[in-house]
């Protein structure tokens, strides 16, 4: 499980017709909605469906898991999971025990995220976007995704962000570069 962020800044954040017509100027193969849907004018959802954003890749309905949240006071765009070290106890019928770890989540600040992968040149703050995909070993979803990435980060100044790397227009070409190579590679077998 891998995932990728895109941050957007409020006044940037697309409707659902914004981000299609984006994605059909370059030519790649996801539908986000079509006219007629309700939401066609409105700003993306903030939560786009409870099983995730629906899409449709070389025609095929799918969902994408994901998050979308707009940055405020004591809301992170994302929580690591703090484990701290198991502490030795008292004997306990003459054996030394030791406590389990505590596990806590942590919230994470997206400035200080994106400062510790090298991205020193922007930053986000109150109102703000994040959209989070995260992928298990589907292909077809992760093409699907790094298209919709892609079309936030070239379209829409996004600023988008993985373990694999960080930046605007050319992580975007990195991205939309991944998902070619996942179709030449064929799309039915899970992602490795």
């Amino acid at each position: 499980m891998i995932s990728y962020y895109v941050a957007l800044h409020g006044a940037n954040w697309p409707t659902m017709q914004a981000l299609q017509q984006c994605i059909d100027r370059h030519s790649w193969p996801v539908r986000v909605g079509a006219e007629g849907h309700p939401q066609w004018t409105r700003p993306l959802a903030e939560t786009p469906n409870t099983l995730g954003m629906p899409v449709v890749f070389k025609g095929e309905p799918m969902q994408l898991e994901a998050s979308l949240v707009t940055l405020g006071p004591g809301k992170p765009f994302a929580y690591s999971l703090d484990v701290s070290q198991g502490q030795p106890d008292n004997d306990v019928f003459g054996y030394k025990a030791t406590k389990l770890p505590q596990l806590t989540f942590k919230p994470l600040d997206i400035n200080e995220q994106l400062a510790s992968i090298g991205a020193t040149d922007v930053r986000f703050g109150n109102g703000d976007r994040v959209l989070t995909l995260t992928f298990r070993s589907s292909k077809r979803e992760y093409q699907a995704g790094f298209y919709v990435m892609a079309a936030l980060i070239k379209c829409f100044e996004g600023y988008g962000f993985s373990a694999d790397g960080h930046g605007k227009s050319t992580y975007a070409d990195l991205l939309t570069a991944e998902a070619a190579m996942l179709a030449a590679e064929g799309t039915d077998a899970d992602r490795p």
